[in-house]
């Protein structure tokens, strides 16, 4: 980076928002929506499911009967 490139960045308001989200999420991902360089939505991501896992589990729980 060129040093006349070291210019201060300054945060609009979604961006402040959006940083403030992401240090309140203690773990998960997040999803962000840009709309012209500007975060316009961001989705917290809560629960992943395998679904080999849950298929596996069903049917070890099914071989017993």
């Amino acid at each position: 980076m060129k040093e006349e490139d070291k210019k201060p960045m300054y945060l609009s308001e979604k961006e402040r928002n959006l940083i403030e989200l992401i240090r309140k999420v203690g773990f998960g991902e997040i999803r962000i929506v840009v709309n012209e360089g500007v975060p316009t939505r961001a989705e917290e991501i809560r629960k992943s499911v395998l679904f080999e896992q849950i298929v596996e589990s069903a049917t070890s729980s099914n071989k017993g009967n």
